[in-house]
């Protein structure tokens, strides 16, 4: 799933990064000017395919930028990293799903795991942080108060 694919790329990513080699010193030049375009494309690749087990390597190669470029240009455009942007669009989409899960058939642990959450009190306490309700209240309530048996 999402945790697997993600943790292989981040030791990819570490290893190369960690130690030297024929292409030390590409992957270490970090140009700190990049289009608005780059940042665009890779905002919309988080939010069309949260579900892929990005890195923020594998981000920066998508859209043509280094990672530390991608890095400030997400600061400068949305405020936090990539990766803490993708774990925001996980949460929103793990949100939607407990809102139209039926509790009878589906899991916090279910829906969190699908969105790549491995810890589930982590993910109930940012979804009570981002939401105002811990995620076995947002799953119960949306059948109680929507008319649903």
């Amino acid at each position: 799933g999402i945790m697997r694919h993600s943790l292989e790329r981040l030791l990819i990513e570490s290893l190369l990064a960690g130690h030297r080699h024929n292409y030390t010193l590409q992957l270490q030049r970090a140009p700190m000017r990049y289009g608005p375009g780059a940042i665009s494309t890779a905002i919309e690749l988080l939010e069309n395919h949260p579900e892929r087990p990005w890195t923020a390597g594998a981000l920066a190669a998508e859209v043509g930028l280094s990672v530390r470029a991608l890095q400030a240009g997400f600061h400068s455009k949305a405020d936090v990293g990539p990766m803490t942007y993708l774990r925001q669009v996980r949460l929103r989409r793990a949100h939607d799903d407990l809102l139209r899960a039926d509790p009878a058939t589906t899991t916090i642990g279910d829906i969190a795991h699908r969105w790549g959450f491995a810890h589930l009190g982590r993910f109930a306490a940012t979804h009570a942080q981002r939401y105002g309700e811990l995620p076995s209240y947002t799953l119960r309530r949306t059948r109680s108060t929507e008319g649903y048996p």
